[in-house]
C-alpha cells in the first residue's frame, strides 16, 4: 500500500506545481496588460494635444465635427462614471482627462465656428 500513496502524493504535488505555475503566468499577464493599459491611457491623452494646438493656432474650426467630439465626450463621460463606480483610479484619471480634453475641443470648436483668423 505504501507505493500507491507515494504515487498519489507525487501526483498531488505535481498538480500543485502546475496550479502555481499557471497562477504565476496569469499574474504576469495581468501585470503586462496593466502596463500596456497605462501606456495606452497616456497615449490617448497625448493624442488630444495636436487637435487643441491646431485649434488655438489657426482659430478656425472648419473641418472639425462638433457632433463627433460631443459623442466622444459622452462616451468618455459614461466610461468615467463606470470607472468611478468600480473604483479604478487609473481609468478614472484617464477618462477624466479625456473628458477635459473633449470639452476643450468642443469649446474651441464652438468658439471658432465660422470665424476667420
Amino acid at each position: 500500500m505504501q507505493p500507491k500513496y507515494s504515487r498519489l502524493r507525487a501526483l498531488v504535488k505535481s498538480q500543485r506545481l502546475k496550479i502555481i505555475k499557471r497562477s504565476f503566468k496569469i499574474r504576469s499577464m495581468i501585470n503586462i496588460l496593466a502596463i500596456g493599459a497605462t501606456i495606452a491611457g497616456v497615449v490617448a491623452i497625448l493624442a488630444y494635444v495636436p487637435q487643441v494646438a491646431h485649434l488655438i493656432k489657426v482659430k478656425d474650426s472648419k473641418g472639425i465635427s462638433f457632433v463627433a467630439w460631443l459623442t466622444w465626450f459622452l462616451c468618455n463621460f459614461i466610461l468615467l462614471i463606470y470607472a468611478v463606480s468600480i473604483k479604478n483610479i487609473p481609468y478614472v484619471i484617464v477618462y477624466f482627462l479625456s473628458c477635459l480634453a473633449n470639452l476643450t475641443i468642443i469649446f474651441l470648436t464652438a468658439k471658432y465656428k465660422n470665424k476667420k483668423a
